[in-house]
This record gives C-alpha cells, structure tokens and sequence, in this order.
C-alpha cells in the first residue's frame, strides 16, 4: 500500500492556514506549502549536485541542490533537513552542522499546467567533506552525485545550462559565501559599500556584498533587479586609467545579464536615505519587468 505523505498548506506569506493535504493534492491545486534546499559545500569550495532520479515527478535527470525535501504535516524545516540526508545520501547530520541562509518563494508550472508548485523553500548550508564511493544513494530520488566547482557554478548559471535546475538567488548565494571567506584573507568592503548595504536590507532588497563573479568583486549585487552597484572615490572620475577599466567591468557584467550603476562616495553620504529609497523602488521595477524567476 502507498504510502500517502500529507503537507501543511500555507498562507502566501508563509503561516499554516490549519490544513492539511495529501502532497499530489498539493501540487495539483498549487497550494502554498513549505520545503528545504541543503547545499554541501565542501573545504575546498566545491558544490555538491545530484542528478534526479529519471521517475521523478519534476525535473527527471537534471541536476539539482545537493539534497531538498518538502516539510511534511507537523514537522520543521530543520528536522526535514536531517531527515532528508538520511534518507537520500544517508549521511548522519545534526542541527549544529546546518547553516539556515534564507528563505524564498519558489513558484513554476510543470507537466502541461497538471504539476504546479508554490513554495516557501528554506534554504540550509553544510558544509561536509564527503567521499563520494561512500554516499548511499536513495535510488528512487537520486541517481547520482558530483563535486561542482564554484567556476563551474558560474558558468552554469550564466549559461542558463541545459539539464541543470537553475537556483539562481542559491547560487550567488553559495559565490558569495565563498567571496566572504576569500575576502576576508584579500578584499575588504568600504565603509560606503556596507553603508548602502544595511539601508537596502532595511527595506528589504536582496543584495550581497563584494560578490566576486568570476572576473570582479562587485561592491554590490542586486539578484532579482540584476543591478551591479559600485560606489566609488573621486579616482573613479580622475584616473583615465581607472575610467578604462571601470568600463572593461561594466561590460563584463553587461554580458553576464547585469547592468552596472556607480555612485560616488560623496553623494552616498549626503543622501544615502533617498538613494536607498529610490534603488529599492527600482529594484522592484526591474524585477517585475524583468520577469526574473529565481528557480
């Protein structure tokens, strides 16, 4: 007999609504339940993928997050992440070896409209040195595993590769943690950079800090609006040779999808409340014009 796995629905804004509902129900109404994404990373940066299964439901044989699960009816995203390493790569994990990141809405249609998925993922970070020969596979979800490196991350993502499912906003996630752990030994962000930051978090923008792209730092990044910020001195103006390279990184970026803004140290200090008024609106503007699916 079939097992049958029953989920909480939610809310669009994340809160139980006290039902509860079979998970092909689920999906078949597009109700608003909860999952978690698990990204390994190991100590040399690398990222771990599996392939999904060829019977699964959605994405069959693409490769996708190192292990995810949906948070069954009266359960935690937390233990769902412990469970779900168990039972997919049967690794033994425990609360102390889970980084909670952040949590997003994840929403697509599948399967000619019959698959549709409204998500609140709750995304966690481990990191783990994994022997691969030793993983044991839950043949049923996973047909393999592969150590990607954070170049082939890179790549994937500008590529829009095909057979790979693509977590945008977890993938500069995952760049960035790995910038702050390089930069911490190189790259130090400015004063104005972390400035601008905190009044863009505070109105609620994604945004990293010193996200190295694989060519750059970038002071900062905005994922969903695809907006590079850079806040300069005055040499940004002044130096012809500095002026020569600004516009060789502008075009980088151009051709990654991003475009490239530059506000002067200067100006930030005196109006640093409007900018971070005016870029926030902006952001939702791109995005929305956009059109930017994050998974």
């Amino acid at each position: 007999m079939k097992h049958i796995e029953y989920l909480d629905v939610l809310y669009e804004n994340g809160n139980l609504t006290g039902q509860r509902k079979p998970r092909d129900l689920v999906h078949k109404d597009g109700d608003w339940h909860r999952a978690v994404h698990v990204w390994i990373m190991n100590s040399n940066n690398d990222i771990l993928m599996q392939k999904r299964s060829p019977q699964k439901e959605s994405h069959p044989d693409e490769w996708d997050i190192s292990y995810a699960g949906h948070v069954g009816a009266g359960s935690t995203s937390m233990k769902t992440a412990i469970r779900e390493a168990k039972e997919e790569l049967g690794l033994n994990v425990s609360e102390t070896d889970l980084k909670f990141l952040f949590c997003k809405k994840n929403q697509s249609v599948l399967n000619k409209g019959t698959f549709i998925n409204n998500e609140h993922d709750d995304v966690y970070l481990l990191r783990k040195d994994l022997d691969l020969s030793k993983i044991k596979l839950q043949k049923e979800e996973v047909s393999e595993v592969k150590w990607f490196t954070l170049d082939d991350l890179r790549q994937i993502l500008h590529e829009r590769r095909q057979g790979f499912v693509i977590h945008e906003e977890e993938y500069l996630a995952l760049l960035n943690l790995a910038a702050l752990k390089i930069m911490s030994k190189h790259k130090k962000p400015t004063e104005e950079a972390k400035m601008l930051r905190d009044a863009l978090k505070k109105r609620g923008v994604l945004v990293y800090i010193e996200l190295y792209d694989g060519f750059k730092h970038v002071d900062l990044a905005l994922p969903k609006a695809r907006l590079d910020v850079e806040v300069d001195g005055i040499q940004h103006l002044t130096d012809p040779h500095q002026i020569v390279a600004d516009l060789a990184r502008g075009h980088y970026s151009h051709k990654d999808g991003y475009d490239t803004m530059h506000i002067m140290n200067e100006t930030l200090h005196k109006h640093i409340e409007k900018i971070a008024d005016a870029l926030a609106e902006a952001s939702k503007i791109r995005d929305k014009k956009l059109n930017i699916h994050l998974s």
